[in-house]
């Protein structure tokens, strides 16, 4: 933690380095399960975690993460219209939103005059919402916050590369069954990208040695689409989200 907290900006840390390992999620769908397998995949091999293993979901659904990119397959326009009113998680620590906020030119139209220039409600950093689930979550610009060299392997990865994908992990995982990604052109090219490319995935699969353990894998693992309608975005279920809100709120309060 000594090491980790030169990383982030406001030293708060309550992100653990290393997670339990659980066989199945009774929590997310399948393709949310398979998007956190392929977070654990590079895991396993970028920073040699070999204990790491697949977990098995057992909730089903039709949906399949998609990717939204700047300029190419949503608005500017349509982002702040589309993201009043779900989740959004940045890839800042607790207590650095304002800060994100502020220095993003999309999130910082949302600080007006009438709210007195807070933090809206919806907008959350990670290890802010880590221990919560949501239905629906946006994952926000965080390609852009990927470590540029996280692709290559060495035998001494750098903190900040674990740190991120872990980082990463906790806010895929929030999510229960719909995720969303947003992120601009440098973000696609620096981390998502590599989430829908089948034959960057077939090389990490490769560095497995046994081949019921590959199999295991590739029946686990969900890459991320490319989004066409930016506007089913927009049916997120707010009964939900107040409800899961409120009881973050009552823990605040009480803890």
């Amino acid at each position: 933690n000594e090491i980790l907290s030169i990383l982030t900006p406001t030293k708060k840390l309550p992100l653990n380095k290393h997670f339990a390992e659980l066989k199945c999620n009774y929590r997310s769908v399948a393709s949310i399960v398979g998007l956190s397998n392929l977070i654990q995949l590079w895991r396993k091999f970028l920073f040699n975690y070999s204990e790491i293993k697949p977990q098995q979901a057992r909730k089903f659904s039709q949906f399949v993460p998609q990717k939204f990119i700047i300029g190419q397959n949503i608005s500017i326009a349509a982002i702040q219209t589309l993201l009043k009113d779900t989740l959004i998680l940045i890839p800042w620590d607790d207590g650095g939103e304002r800060d994100f906020v502020l220095q993003d030119e999309i999130l910082g139209k949302f600080l007006t005059e009438e709210n007195q220039g807070e933090i809206p409600w919806n907008i959350l950093s990670t290890t802010s919402a880590k221990g919560l689930e949501f239905k629906q979550v946006i994952l926000y610009k965080f390609g852009e916050c990927c470590p540029r060299g996280l692709w290559q392997l060495k035998t001494e990865p750098k903190e900040e590369e674990k740190y991120f994908l872990n980082k990463l992990y906790v806010a895929i995982s929030r999510a229960t069954e719909r995720l969303f990604i947003i992120d601009s052109p440098r973000g696609e090219e620096k981390l998502w990208q590599y989430a829908s490319d089948r034959n960057f995935l077939e090389e990490f699969l490769n560095l497995i040695e046994h081949s019921e353990t590959k199999i295991e894998w590739q029946q686990q693992i969900q890459l991320v689409e490319v989004g066409i309608n930016p506007q089913i975005i927009a049916t997120d279920d707010l009964e939900s989200l107040a409800q899961t809100w409120s009881e973050h709120c009552k823990h605040k309060i009480f803890n």
